[in-house]
């Protein structure tokens, strides 16, 4: 059904939709992960790559759980927070704050804190939150993908970016999936 409908243009209805439903079923895990993990979830994100038929769901938990796990080698964490500074600027502004957590050598969290400008405030204020977050989505996921220097960065190709916003806290995640094959990027000059 969503692929018909995207296909016939109505691309904004298919991500409403998924968005309401997908709020419900987060509600419902919420609760699950509370009680599985012993703690309360703070936050909730989610994103969707629609021509992939993939997605993310992400809780923000008030304790670490875990243990704190080390980037690969040939990770340069400097790099790529300066690589995600570099992205955000074109489309918005460099982020008051960047947070990295590398979870797993296929998975890294980059939290942005500080990220609105002026004009979205306002957008906000003046009940666009939703038109501001399907705009942002797009314009902000093209930039990613097509102007990001990130498999440089991480030196294996990135299989899917998940962005997600918490307007009323001025900050958003972004998930970067890499792909497992432990292949390394090499570029030669010529």
């Amino acid at each position: 059904m969503e692929e018909v409908l995207i296909q016939q243009g109505y691309r904004n209805q298919v991500e409403k939709a998924r968005t309401v439903i997908i709020n419900y079923a987060i509600e419902e895990l919420k609760g699950v992960v509370e009680i599985s993990l012993n703690q309360d979830v703070v936050d909730h994100y989610h994103d969707w790559n629609l021509p992939n038929n993939t997605g993310i769901m992400m809780f923000v938990l008030d304790e670490r759980v875990g243990r704190e796990c080390m980037p690969e080698d040939h990770v340069n964490l400097k790099l790529l927070e300066s690589e995600v500074a570099r992205i955000s600027l074109l489309v918005e502004k460099v982020p008051d704050q960047i947070k990295l957590y590398p979870l797993s050598k296929t998975l890294y969290v980059i939290e942005r804190k500080g990220i609105l400008v002026p004009i979205e405030k306002s957008l906000i204020q003046k009940g666009f939150a939703d038109e501001l977050k399907m705009t942002k989505d797009e314009l902000e996921k093209s930039h990613f993908h097509r102007n990001g220097k990130f498999e440089e960065v991480f030196q294996t190709s990135v299989k899917d970016i998940f962005i997600d916003w918490n307007f009323k806290e001025d900050k958003s995640y972004m998930v970067f999936i890499l792909d497992n094959e432990s292949s390394v990027i090499l570029k030669t000059k010529g």
